[in-house]
Parts: structure tokens; C-alpha cells; sequence
């Protein structure tokens, strides 16, 4: 049996809202403990604030990256179950506006989940798996085998490419790796 232990909120307010909780047994289970702060927020107020944090980050790490794009896109969360308060961690669909890619963003449990999705213009899925090998994270072609024997067939280059960063830091390091691997590396004055 799994249970949640709520602490009382009658007469506190939300950090980020403002707001008190009202005295039901569901607004009294959206209660999150923010350590930084020492207080309680309401969980779903927590979802957007850390929704709008990341887009901060991929907005930034894009930019930095030399990356031209259109506004990102919210698509649903690809990782969390539909019933799970986290399902509202928004993820991003981002058109390119020098490739024919889109890429698919978004933060998993632990990870932030940054993907070249299949379509049409090719990948240098070599230097991808090159820059790429000395990082012990989650990594790899979206659909093919690199184990396999057509590894290194044409189709590779169409395929997509994903990688599971652990830190803020690494997602924008692996922005401008996906640059390099679309071919839209910044330019150097």
C-alpha cells in the first residue's frame, strides 16, 4: 500500500501563486516541499514554474548554439503518464528554420530528453556517434541498430538522433553538438 503524507495548510499560503489550499482532500494532495525556500507550494504551481524554467533553458540553448528556429511548439509529455500531475511538464516540438529537422525537448524524470526527429535532409550521424561516444549517458540512432550491420548504411543519415542529458549544462553542450550534426554550426568571426 502506497500512501502521501500532506501537512496541514489551512491559513498558508503558495510561494508562487499566492494562493491557500482549500480545505478538500485533493487541493490538500497538490502540496510540494520546495527545499530552497523551506516552504510549500502548491505542486501544480511547482509544474509550471519548472515548465517555464525549462523552456528558458532550450530557448537559450538553442540561441547559443547558433540555431535559428520558430517559436517552440508545446506537444504533450512524452514521458510522464497522462494520470500523473507531471504529465503537465510541458515538452517542445522546435521547427528549424536552416533544416528540414524538427527536434523534440522535454525533461524525463531525472533527464532532459533532446531528440533530432526523423524527416526529411539528412544527419551526420557519424559525427554524431563521435561526439557523442565518450558521454555515458542514453544516446543513439531513434531507429536503427547501431549494432548492427547496416550501421553505417545511407539510411543512417536519415534517421533520428536522441540523448539524455543530466544537467542543464550538458543539454546546452549537446545543443551545439546537434548543431554541428545538422551542419548549422555558429560561424566563427
Amino acid at each position: 500500500m502506497t500512501g502521501r503524507i500532506v501537512k496541514d495548510m489551512r491559513g498558508k499560503t503558495c510561494l508562487i501563486c499566492g494562493h491557500g489550499w482549500e480545505l478538500t482532500a485533493e487541493a490538500y494532495s497538490d502540496q510540494w516541499h520546495w527545499q530552497i525556500h523551506e516552504d510549500m507550494v502548491h505542486e501544480t504551481c511547482m509544474i509550471r514554474y519548472v515548465s517555464l524554467q525549462d523552456y528558458a533553458l532550450y530557448w537559450n540553448a538553442l540561441r547559443d548554439a547558433g540555431l535559428r528556429f520558430d517559436v517552440p511548439a508545446r506537444i504533450p509529455n512524452a514521458y510522464w503518464s497522462p494520470r500523473d500531475r507531471w504529465h503537465a511538464r510541458s515538452w517542445y516540438r522546435i521547427t528549424l528554420l536552416d533544416s528540414k529537422r524538427t527536434l523534440k525537448v522535454g525533461f524525463r524524470k531525472h533527464v532532459h530528453h533532446l531528440e533530432i526527429e526523423r524527416g526529411d535532409g539528412d544527419i551526420d550521424a557519424k559525427l554524431a556517434i563521435e561526439l557523442f561516444k565518450t558521454e555515458n549517458v542514453t544516446k543513439g540512432l531513434v531507429d536503427l541498430d547501431l549494432n548492427s550491420p547496416k550501421d553505417w548504411s545511407p539510411n543512417m543519415n536519415k534517421d533520428g538522433w536522441y540523448v539524455h542529458a543530466w544537467s542543464n549544462e550538458k543539454a546546452r553542450e549537446y545543443m551545439v553538438y546537434f548543431a554541428a550534426v545538422l551542419g548549422l554550426e555558429k560561424k566563427k568571426p
